[in-house]
């Protein structure tokens, strides 16, 4: 048996706009709460199969 899987979502996550944000020159004293982070699009996209 083999499948096709699909999975398409949303999300707002500052923590990794921060992590981001962290790794750039010059941002040293950035704090989370001063993060600002869009709206963000992700998919995955998967094949599996049973034997």
């Amino acid at each position: 048996m083999i499948g096709v899987g699909f999975d398409f979502g949303l999300r707002q996550n500052k923590q990794e706009a921060f992590n981001y944000q962290q790794s750039q020159p010059g941002s040293a004293n950035a704090q989370l709460k001063d993060t600002d982070n869009k709206l963000q699009s992700y998919w995955v996209f998967g094949l599996n199969y049973k034997f």
